[in-house]
């Protein structure tokens, strides 16, 4: 049975773990806000350059996929009448599948 349903029912002795979120490093964070600031900025197309590259090619960002899918959902989802946002997500989105070390197929469905 659940534990949070025989918390419910009254069952005293249930004990509830908490969720652990997983920790990124601070360079693996600073990665990940510097591409999501690259990918919307419409006046740095070097930048942007850049970052779909990086995410093609490193194969140590592999972490971040979650964050990465999140975030392409999220900014799909607000930005529909945004055409540029929306084809700057199609790219991120091209290239996380193109690097070989991401294993988006889990994630397939939300994307």
């Amino acid at each position: 049975m659940n534990p949070n349903l025989q918390a419910l029912n009254g069952y005293d002795n249930v004990t509830v773990k908490p969720l652990v979120k997983h920790i990124l490093s601070k360079e693996l964070n600073l990665f990940f806000d510097k591409v999501c600031a690259a990918v919307v900025d419409e006046s740095n197309e070097e930048f942007r350059i850049a970052a779909f590259a990086s995410l093609k090619e490193d194969p140590g960002l592999h972490q971040l996929v979650p964050y990465f899918v999140q975030y392409v959902a999220e900014k799909v989802t607000h930005n529909l009448d945004n055409m540029f946002i929306l084809t700057q997500m199609m790219n991120l989105t091209e290239s996380m599948i193109l690097n070989e070390s991401f294993h988006v197929d889990p994630y397939v469905r939300t994307l």
